[in-house]
C-alpha cells in the first residue's frame, strides 16, 4: 500500500501543471470552490446511502445496499482490528477469496486512527467520486479540446441512461406525485414484463454498492488520460506501466481492462510508448499477485457470448437486451462520430473492444461480474454524446 501511494504521488506530482491548467481554466480559487463543491455532493450522495446512528449505535443502510455492505463491514474490520493477509474476505470465511482488497485496506487504516467506519469508508469514496469526475472532464477537454464536453461528461456520468424508467411509469405513472415518488424510490427499476434477464448495472447504484469500483475506474481514467496526453514524458509513461502494474489487488477487472486498452494503444501506435522493455516490466509487477490471487480464489475465463442472455442467445435477445440497457446513447454517439476527427475516431474504436470482449468470455465464477467492464465502456461513451 505504501509503494502504491508513492506510485500514485509520483504520477500526481508529475501531471500536475497539465491538469492545473486545463481545469476549466480557472483562477485556483474557483478551482478549489469548485473541487469543494463536488465533494460535498460526492460525501453527501454516500452518506445518504451508508451512514450511523450514534444514539441507536446502527448502521443505516439503504435498501439495495445491504447486501454488500454487510461483507465490506467486517472486511474493513478485519483490516482495523485484526490481521488478514493473504486478505480474506470474512463475509466467505474460509474459502480462501482473495479479493480486491487495497480500498477496504484504506478504509480500515482510517478506522485504526480513530474516525469512524462508516465516515472512512464515506471519505474515500467521495474522494474517489470527486477525482472521477474531475479526471473525465480532464479526458474530455484533451480528446476535444472543448470544456463544455467536459462538463456534460462529467454530469452525464451520474445518470442512468437506459429505458428502466419505463417500468418506473408504468408502475407510477405521471401525476402531481411523481417527483416525490423519484427521490424517495427504494426499488430497482427493472424490464421484467419484456421477459428480459435485466439488471442495473448501468446506474449510479453500482457505484454506492462497489465503491471500490469508483476508485478504479478513477485510476483507470486518468491512466487514459496520461497516455492520450501528447506531453507525456517517457518517465510518466514508466510510472503508469507501474500503476497499472499495481492494480490487482485494487480491482483485477479494471487491470484486465486497462491491460486490454494499453495493449491496442501499442498495437495502434495511439500512444508514444515505443519500447517493449515497458510490456515486460507490466508483466514483471503484475504477474505475483495475479499468482497469489489465483492460488487464494476460483478465478475461471470461459467462452460464454451473450453475457446475461448467453443461456437462450439469439439475435433478437441479445439485440434487445443492448437496446434497452444502452438506451438512446449509441444514436447519439454516431452523431457525435459523425463530426469527430481521426484520432477520437480511433480512440472510440479501441474501446469497442471493452463491450465485445465481455459479450463472448466469462471472467469470473459469476457471469453477472463482466458488468464491470460495461461499466468502463459506458463512461467512455458518454464522451461522445455531444456532437462537437
Amino acid at each position: 500500500s505504501i509503494l502504491y501511494f508513492l506510485v500514485v504521488l509520483c504520477l500526481a506530482f508529475s501531471a500536475r501543471e497539465k491538469i492545473g491548467k486545463s481545469l476549466l481554466q480557472a483562477s485556483v480559487t474557483k478551482q478549489t470552490v469548485l473541487l469543494i463543491v463536488v465533494f460535498v455532493f460526492s460525501f453527501y450522495l454516500f452518506q445518504r446511502s451508508f451512514s450511523y446512528d450514534f444514539y441507536s449505535s446502527e448502521f443505516l443502510i439503504s435498501s439495495n445496499l445491504y447486501q454488500d455492505m454487510g461483507a465490506h463491514i467486517p472486511f474493513i474490520r478485519s483490516f482495523s482490528q485484526g490481521e488478514n493477509y493473504p486478505a480474506e474476505v470474512p463475509f466467505f470465511a474460509g474459502k480462501d477469496l482473495l479479493y480486491h482488497f487495497m480500498f477496504d485496506l484504506y478504509a480500515g487504516i482510517l478506522e485504526f486512527l480513530g474516525l469512524n467506519l462508516v465516515h472512512a469508508y464515506n471519505l474515500v469514496s467521495a474522494l474517489a467520486l470527486t477525482f472521477l469526475l474531475v479526471i473525465i472532464y480532464e479526458v474530455s477537454v484533451s480528446l476535444f479540446g472543448n470544456s463544455i464536453v467536459g462538463i456534460l461528461s462529467s454530469l452525464l456520468f451520474l445518470f442512468n441512461n437506459d429505458f428502466s424508467f419505463l417500468d418506473f411509469l408504468k408502475k407510477n405513472g405521471l401525476n402531481q406525485t411523481f417527483l416525490s415518488r423519484v427521490w424517495h424510490n427504494s426499488e430497482y427499476s427493472s424490464l421484467s414484463f419484456l421477459n428480459l434477464p435485466y439488471s442495473n448495472f448501468l446506474n449510479i447504484n453500482v457505484l454506492l454498492n462497489q465503491r471500490h469500483l469508483v476508485f478504479g475506474l478513477f485510476i483507470f481514467f486518468t491512466i487514459i488520460y496520461i497516455l492520450i496526453n501528447p506531453k507525456t514524458t517517457k518517465k510518466e509513461l514508466t510510472v503508469v506501466v507501474i500503476l497499472i502494474g499495481l492494480l490487482p489487488f485494487w480491482h483485477i477487472p479494471i487491470f484486465i481492462a486497462v491491460t486490454i486498452i494499453f495493449l491496442l494503444f501499442l498495437l495502434f501506435k495511439f500512444t508514444k510508448i515505443k519500447s517493449k522493455i515497458i510490456f515486460f516490466l507490466l508483466l514483471l509487477i503484475s504477474c505475483p499477485q495475479l499468482i497469489l490471487i489465483k492460488l487464494n480464489s476460483v478465478n475461471i475465463t470461459l467462452f460464454r457470448p451473450g453475457f446475461l442472455v448467453w443461456d437462450h442467445l439469439s439475435i433478437q435477445s441479445f439485440g434487445l437486451f443492448w437496446f434497452f440497457m444502452f438506451g438512446i446513447a449509441p444514436a447519439l454517439a454516431l452523431i457525435a462520430l459523425r463530426y469527430a476527427n481521426k484520432k477520437q475516431r480511433l480512440f472510440f474504436l479501441l474501446f469497442i473492444s471493452l463491450f465485445i470482449i465481455p459479450n463472448i468470455f466469462q471472467f469470473g465464477p459469476d457471469m453477472f461480474d463482466n458488468h464491470k467492464f460495461f461499466n468502463i465502456f459506458t463512461n467512455i461513451r458518454i464522451l461522445f454524446l455531444i456532437p462537437k
